[in-house]
């Protein structure tokens, strides 16, 4: 979750400084998020819910693992 917000933070001020050159006239702040935020936040909320469900499975068979070669 950090890092997502910590590439939200530098990719988007980047972002709305570098759209104005490729689409050739000034750009909102709402356009910049239509650009580079809004296209993926399901995505990202989607990969964060799916490694948070995952994590506890991969303990468990980390917990096994390091069980049986202990023995």
């Amino acid at each position: 979750l950090l890092g997502e917000g910590a590439i939200y933070a530098v990719g988007l001020p980047w972002l709305h400084q570098a759209l104005p050159r490729l689409v050739g006239g000034p750009v909102s702040v709402g356009e910049t998020l239509r650009a580079g935020l809004y296209p993926f936040v399901v995505g990202d909320a989607i990969k964060l819910l799916l490694a948070a469900g995952a994590l506890p499975i991969v303990w468990r068979l980390l917990e096994r693992s390091s069980g049986e070669g202990a023995r």
